[in-house]
């Protein structure tokens, strides 16, 4: 099989590599487990090269021969089968010898044929195949299926050029990202050092001395006759400190009357009030412009301030770790889900410095947070570019396996 357009020969993944599973050993024997093999499970999987340091369980030699488990060696493709959200069609390179579970898939390249360029052929085709999966309740990929991919296989001194240049690229976006992660690591310093050494002329104001705590928001509808609305949801919260319409894309419907009342007014502070940890309850962010039609969902609380604080300080005010830790203090939950309610909340404190302090902690963070974000944006640039080179290097649109 060749493609007709290029002339490249075209193979199944099977027909140039042997493709195995591996397995778990029994969780109920502890002599199984911590021993001296690495295992790696899907979770370990992130379409990158896997070293000793990355995979946090081992086993035992007695788990591996009581098992399924297998060791494979460095230099190993390994594709996540199944797993949770975006895990299921990833691919890694063991930089190590491991062990496998039975949801990993261990490919192992024939010679002639170069692994690198293998890797980055199936990582491109990541979409397609998830859609192979697409067939039964489970979705889950099998070494079967992996052995059907389709594989544009050019002459050994190609392949290897093809690899380079798209692992060149590969550093590029991940240096960039790197810097983004040290970028916010020192936000992160900088946010600690101003909202928590407070000095004593910070006063201390509770929330509902501060403004009006709502909660009762929009829930997730589409129901004929209402009003279309746009809706800041949990993720949206999460995700980031200032929020502006062009942010909000979850359209829903609302009566009137709870429109109006969840409205989204230049300067509110929306809350996380619940989650599955105590650690994501009480992120904040601020709307930084009226809304039209904007308004909060059934996840959200709305803090609107009577009191006249910096626009860029509402953002950060409710970061300190004074604050959050008393919202992981306060919350009630039995492991499943933790909430703060509405009462609790008002009666949670928060400092506050005088207007010019906060005019330059509101200046300092948001200049701290913009450069993280133009580092990010260049990562997401890199990476664009990368996807369309790689689709014109190895003959792939991506869109079928």
């Amino acid at each position: 099989m060749t493609d007709g357009d290029r002339g490249v020969p075209v193979v199944r993944l099977g027909e140039v590599a042997k493709i195995v599973s591996g397995g778990t050993p029994s969780r109920a024997n502890p002599a199984y487990w911590g021993g001296d093999i690495p295992w790696v499970k899907t979770a370990n999987i992130r379409n990158g090269r896997i070293g000793i340091d990355d995979i946090d369980e081992r086993i035992t030699e007695d788990g591996l021969k009581r098992s399924s488990a297998r060791i494979v060696p460095a230099g190993t493709i390994l594709m996540a089968m199944y797993g949770q959200g975006g895990t299921r069609g990833r691919v890694s390179v063991l930089g190590v010898d491991a062990a496998i579970n039975q949801a990993c898939a261990a490919i192992c390249v024939v010679d002639g044929i170069d692994p690198d360029y293998v890797f980055q052929a199936l990582r491109h085709q990541y979409d397609a195949i998830r859609r192979m999966s697409n067939t039964g309740s489970q979705e889950n990929l099998s070494t079967d299926l992996l052995r059907q991919i389709a594989l544009p296989l050019p002459e050994l001194r190609k392949q290897r050029k093809v690899a380079q240049v798209l692992m060149t690229w590969d550093d590029a976006v991940q240096s960039a990202e790197a810097l983004a992660g040290h970028l916010q690591s020192r936000r992160d310093a900088v946010l600690r050092r101003l909202l928590d050494d407070q000095d004593a002329n910070w006063r201390e104001v509770a929330l509902a001395e501060a403004g009006t705590i709502s909660g009762s928001g929009v829930d997730k509808h589409l129901v004929p006759g209402q009003a279309p609305v746009v809706l800041a949801n949990f993720l949206d919260v999460m995700r980031k400190d200032f929020i502006s319409a062009a942010d909000l894309t979850h359209l829903v419907t609302a009566p009137e009357t709870s429109a109006s009342k969840c409205a989204l007014h230049r300067g509110d502070i929306l809350l996380t009030p619940s989650s599955e940890t105590r650690e994501d309850i009480a992120h904040s962010a601020v709307v930084v412009e009226d809304i039209p039609r904007g308004v909060y969902s059934y996840h959200i609380v709305r803090l609107r301030l009577h009191e006249d604080w910096d626009l860029q300080f509402r953002a950060y005010a409710l970061k300190s770790r004074r604050f959050l830790h008393q919202a992981y203090r306060l919350c009630e939950g039995s492991g499943q889900r933790y909430v703060l309610n509405l009462s609790t909340l008002r009666e949670m404190t928060v400092r506050v410095p005088n207007s010019h302090a906060q005019r330059r902690i509101g200046h300092i963070l948001k200049m701290a947070d913009d450069e993280v974000e133009s580092t990010l944006e260049v990562a997401r640039l890199y990476a664009r570019q990368r996807r369309a080179l790689a689709a014109r290097l190895l003959m792939i649109d991506g869109r079928s396996a």
